[in-house]
């Protein structure tokens, strides 16, 4: 069957199997559709690229290549981080630095003052 899908600058006609042709964005569309809606940094494409190439874990991003470019939907990205998620909501790996960083400090200064505490132990309050 012949589909023709657009997007914001493109038109592209091709025989594909991929889904409803007015969802398709290519990679660099899908790292910024990635972005607005999980909230977090916008990924290279060289990732996206990896994700469709190479997989995840075993899991690969469903794409369709037109020419030079790599073709997917929001329906297929959800489908591929559900399945690398476990169907849960994203969180990141670690904590954000400026979330844990007066958490840090706190506990720096707590040894601090206890290592203060042992030199005054072991040294008798000697000056």
């Amino acid at each position: 069957m012949l589909k023709t899908f657009m997007t914001q600058t493109h038109t592209v006609s091709q025989d594909i199997g991929l889904v409803d042709s007015a969802e398709a964005m290519t990679l660099a569309e899908s790292a910024r559709w990635i972005s607005k809606t999980a909230g977090v940094p916008e990924p290279h494409i060289s990732t996206l690229h990896r994700w469709a190439t190479h997989g995840v874990r075993g899991v690969r991003l469903q794409t369709t290549r037109v020419g030079a470019r790599f073709w997917t939907t929001a329906a297929s990205l959800a489908e591929f981080l559900d399945a690398l998620n476990g169907g849960k909501e994203y969180r990141p790996a670690h904590e954000p630095k400026w979330e844990t960083a007066s958490f840090s400090q706190d506990v720096r200064r707590a040894q601090i003052e206890a290592a203060c505490i042992d030199i005054d132990r072991i040294c008798g309050g000697v000056e």
